[in-house]
């Protein structure tokens, strides 16, 4: 009853603040007035997720689970491994895997996705976050805490497709429901 269309969701805290959010629950009022499934904050848009062809269906499965293959902690990093395959729609994806490397000491993070798409498809990674975003170029953005401009984070994707990175508010893709 309290599932979140959220494999393979992250937070992020760095320099004493949460980069990375996650939106958390909603109203569980609008539960019963509206789909559940069609609420913003239970769906993947809301999420620190891999999000693959958006439309009213969240295109992902609840009935399955994704599942840690890897974990390692030592003093100075983290490597976590999952497999988020069977949580897509297979229309959508034929293979979905999730790993994690804070390195650095434990301040920097690495998020790789390898993922599989049987047809070509539009596929988005999203981070939701509270800090100030300044876009550098396709595929570099500074976040800068809002209230200490000294604590700044940079987030850069590579990807062997063709993309780029936009900033936009946390709401619905305009394919998604629209609950008010």
């Amino acid at each position: 009853d309290h599932s979140h269309y959220d494999v393979g969701s992250f937070v992020f805290d760095a320099l004493g603040k949460r980069w990375a959010h996650d939106l958390g629950k909603d109203d569980y009022n609008l539960y019963y007035k509206y789909n559940k499934w069609d609420v913003f904050r239970l769906r993947p848009e809301s999420h620190n997720v891999l999000l693959v062809n958006p439309d009213k269906d969240p295109g992902y499965s609840l009935t399955d689970s994704g599942y840690i293959t890897d974990y390692q902690s030592k003093d100075r990093g983290v490597i976590v491994k999952m497999e988020m395959g069977p949580n897509y729609d297979r229309s959508d994806v034929s293979k979905a895997r999730r790993g994690f490397f804070l390195t650095d000491d434990r301040r920097s993070l690495v998020v790789r996705d390898e993922v599989s798409f049987p047809a070509q498809s539009d596929a988005y990674w999203i981070m939701v976050t509270a800090a100030d975003v300044e876009i550098v170029d396709s595929h570099t953005v500074i976040l800068t805490d809002s209230a200490n401009k000294e604590k700044k984070v940079k987030v850069e994707w590579l990807s062997s497709s063709p993309g780029q990175g936009e900033v936009g508010p946390a709401q619905p893709f305009a394919t998604s429901p629209q609950v008010p």
